[in-house]
């Protein structure tokens, strides 16, 4: 699985994401256990690029307790602590 999101900042490229990741939870019963992620600068924000590997939910194997919603923007935050090292704070919806 593959996709591309873009848009103009960071902590709203990281919403979007989380948000992608539950589209493919209820649309095609997708859940991913490895990521493979590239974001670039581009002209008018960023743009991230993903390739997901996982599986189709098996409720024999998959004990989903509740199911996520959305992501909320009630005290999501992003911010970069170093060079290299981001820190996220995100609230999922159930």
């Amino acid at each position: 699985m593959s996709f591309e999101l873009t848009t103009g900042k960071l902590d709203r490229l990281l919403h979007d994401f989380l948000q992608e990741l539950i589209f493919y939870k209820d649309a095609d019963q997708l859940i991913f256990r490895e990521y493979e992620l590239h974001i670039t600068k581009i002209r008018d924000g960023f743009k991230l690029t993903c390739k997901a590997k996982g599986e189709v939910i098996d409720p024999r194997r998959h004990n989903m307790l509740v199911d996520v919603k959305a992501v909320s923007w009630h005290k999501f935050k992003l911010e970069q602590i170093m060079e290299e090292e981001w820190k996220a704070v995100a609230i999922i919806d159930v």
